[in-house]
């Protein structure tokens, strides 16, 4: 493909700017960071191609505007068009138009959306700090906001490494919480996703394998020595100290204050046990956010980590303070004065540390590739990848783009590689793979998910999650100084929904008011009752972090994003058929009111009719041969619409990515 950079952005932002609420804004960069990137697709271009001609292959046949149009929106957008948006793009005459899509959906709110939902399996992000009632609505709302801005890639990192305080201090202390009292598992999560290094081994013993050793793992750990991630309580009869400190008043004070809310007697015997039941619940709610309020990163001076005390080689000694080294090279000598912690965020975040700029390198082409360059992608070995150039060129075109993550996808979606056919068959990972075309893939259960929200909603972007202020102000104690203060403040955290985190971007208002259910006037239409619970119909990344158990993201295999990092599964099971053919969404789009049914309103010819769902669904019209075989049964109306729906959103083509 040979891009007319300039032409193709301007008509991008003239063709699709305003459709369906997002943005005008298209992905633009400087003129000087656009010849860099130019170069960089002959560069990736040239390893590609090189080695396809050394094994005496070509590259897939390319695609057509349907095919290339429907994969770079799952790709890019990670759900398929509209159908007012696909009609747009194959009714336009411009040779650029293919350039021009690509940096118009990397200035979408949807990119920000499918790149979050990557990074968050990487990061195992939860909606609450494991354990706890913490929600990290803050975190997630720091990190999209981050990828909207384009902030370089190494920047988010060093800010995350950085971080300090609590969450309503500084929302990128979420990172570390993550893992709060867990400091050693911490550091192997961290290589894993960070460097492309798996040490983990190295936690307990020598590394079997590599060359990693246990004192390696402890004193890279040792950098984070003096981090803690919560304030310890005060002991028993010290009084009101530590995470306390801004508590008032004493618990004695608060059931005499409960009874007379209640209209209980504390001195009549059933009262008595009522008022018990009432205490101790209260009770367990205020711990539940002391608790919370004791999740801090901070830095306790002086700390040293030591080793195990089953540390069993002649280098050290059990329960041996341990001096904090890096994993190669030496620390620069500018950074001799500066804190542990802020040593090892620049030694990972560094343009120097090639290994960093490759674990993301080879990340992103996964990412958009189906398989990265070199596998498994949290364990890179430079010596196992079959094409070292290209591994060389993809890390390099990272660090001359400075970590910026749109620039790398473009240039990327500009390569020859990517503009051909997906390979259909199988390729173990095991076994080398020259990249003639990205690997056909079944589309994750996020951009299953978003696909399906973008086929019911007409804005699958309005209803976001917020920063979650409104949850972190309810378990912020600061300034509790009552009785009285403390009854209303857990009994808002007791009304608390995650749906109150949802804000609807027309507005810039709540999309749910506390207190009014599904009933409020402000409640987005996309709240819906199902059997055994509700669904809210908003993108993924907007959603409860994980979804909860049986909803249909967790169905289709999203991760539970515990102990493994991008553990959600692509492979077909049973329950998703019984969703897909029973399922909420399927009986949303098979109803004559459904907003694929008010698509077709007005077109009264059924083989027109069967293009408006064929586009909408498939990204594509009928055949010839299709429009034959439904054309009787086209007549029958509304019913054999739903069938057709039905029809389609149970086909392998819907799924896949081709």
């Amino acid at each position: 493909m040979k891009p007319l950079p300039l032409l193709a952005i301007a008509f991008a932002t003239l063709l699709f700017g305003g459709v369906q609420g997002f943005s005008q804004k298209a992905y633009t960069p400087s003129p000087e960071r656009k010849q860099i990137m130019k170069a960089a697709v002959g560069r990736i271009d040239a390893a590609v191609g090189g080695m396809l001609q050394k094994k005496g292959l070509a590259y897939n046949p390319p695609l057509n505007d349907h095919m290339f149009m429907r994969r770079i929106y799952v790709d890019v957008q990670g759900s398929i068009p509209s159908y007012e948006l696909a009609v747009k793009f194959l009714n336009n005459p411009s040779p650029s138009k293919r350039s021009g899509l690509i940096s118009w959906l990397l200035g979408q709110p949807g990119h920000v959306s499918h790149l979050y939902n990557y990074f968050a399996d990487m990061l195992r992000i939860q909606s609450k700090v494991p354990g706890t009632v913490l929600r990290t609505d803050a975190f997630s709302k720091w990190f999209k906001d981050s990828l909207q801005k384009n902030r370089p890639y190494n920047k988010i990192v060093y800010d995350m490494m950085t971080s300090d305080g609590r969450l309503w201090d500084d929302p990128a202390s979420g990172y570390h919480l993550r893992d709060a009292g867990m400091k050693l598992d911490h550091v192997a999560f961290m290589t894993k996703v960070f460097l492309g290094k798996d040490i983990s081994c190295a936690q307990c013993h020598d590394h079997p394998f590599e060359d990693w050793t246990q004192m390696d793992y402890y004193a890279l750990s040792a950098y984070l020595g003096e981090m803690e991630t919560k304030v310890a309580p005060p002991k028993r009869g010290k009084g009101n100290k530590g995470m306390y400190k801004n508590i008032r008043f004493k618990r004695d004070d608060f059931i005499p204050f409960v009874a007379k809310q209640r209209g209980l007697d504390p001195d009549n015997e059933k009262d008595k046990l009522t008022l018990r039941r009432y205490t101790n619940r209260y009770g367990r709610d205020a711990r539940e956010i002391i608790e919370a309020n004791a999740l801090k990163v901070w830095e306790k001076k002086g700390e040293k980590l030591r080793l195990p005390d089953d540390y069993g080689y002649d280098d050290a000694k059990p329960g041996e303070v341990v001096k904090p080294r890096m994993l190669i090279g030496q620390e620069y000598k500018a950074w001799k004065d500066l804190p542990p912690r802020e040593k090892i965020a620049r030694w990972f975040s560094t343009p120097q540390n090639k290994w960093f700029a490759m674990a993301i390198a080879n990340r992103m082409w996964a990412f958009y590739f189906g398989r990265g360059v070199v596998e498994p992608l949290h364990n890179i070995e430079v010596g196992e990848a079959e094409n070292k150039v290209l591994l060389e060129a993809i890390t390099d075109v990272m660090i001359d783009l400075q970590f910026d993550l749109k620039a790398f996808s473009w240039v990327i979606l500009h390569t020859q590689a990517y503009n051909k056919l997906a390979t259909r068959h199988k390729v173990e990972v095991n076994k080398d793979y020259y990249f003639p075309g990205p690997l056909l893939r079944r589309m994750s259960a996020e951009q299953v998910w978003d696909s399906l929200v973008t086929l019911m909603t007409e804005n699958p972007m309005r209803y976001r999650a917020g920063d979650g202020d409104n949850f972190l102000q309810l378990v912020n104690f600061a300034g509790i100084n009552t009785p009285k203060q403390a009854f209303d403040r857990i009994n808002q955290f007791r009304t608390f929904k995650p749906e109150h985190v949802l804000e609807d971007s027309a507005t810039g208002k709540p999309a749910f008011e506390k207190g009014k259910g599904n009933k409020g006037g402000n409640a987005p239409m996309m709240m819906t009752r199902m059997k055994g619970g509700r669904t809210v119909l908003a993108r993924a990344s907007e959603l409860q972090q994980p979804a909860p158990d049986g909803h249909f993201l967790q169905k289709f295999g999203q991760s539970e994003r515990n102990f493994v990092i991008n553990a959600s599964s692509r492979t077909g099971s049973v329950p998703q058929v019984m969703e897909l053919m029973n399922g909420y969404a399927t009986a949303n789009l098979t109803q004559p009111n459904s907003l694929l049914f008010r698509k077709m309103r007005n077109e009264k010819d059924p083989a027109k009719r069967a293009d408006i769902v064929f586009l909408s669904i498939l990204s594509r019209k009928t055949t010839a041969k299709e429009r034959e075989l439904l054309l009787a049964e086209l007549q029958k109306g509304n019913e054999a619409m739903s069938d057709l729906i039905w029809a389609l959103l149970n086909t392998p083509e819907f799924f896949f990515i081709k």
